[in-house]
């Protein structure tokens, strides 16, 4: 969820759903949550299909040697 801005890490962590546009603080969101998991699903199937590869995930790995330190 890369939001524009010059740091990739930085996600867009609203506090509105973006299924049903309702305060996530508020309610349940197991419909929206599964809602969004079928269309997650269904693109990475027509991703498949049609061939592309998806992009290699970042690795935390230098977050993970800094807090050791």
């Amino acid at each position: 969820m890369n939001n524009g801005k010059s740091f990739p890490w930085n996600l867009d962590l609203t506090g509105v759903c973006d299924q049903c546009n309702r305060s996530r603080a508020h309610g349940n969101h197991q419909k929206c949550s599964k809602a969004r998991q079928a269309a997650n699903a269904k693109l990475r199937a027509e991703e498949a299909q049609a061939g592309a590869t998806p992009a290699p995930r970042k690795s935390a790995s230098l977050f993970w040697l800094l807090r050791q330190q």
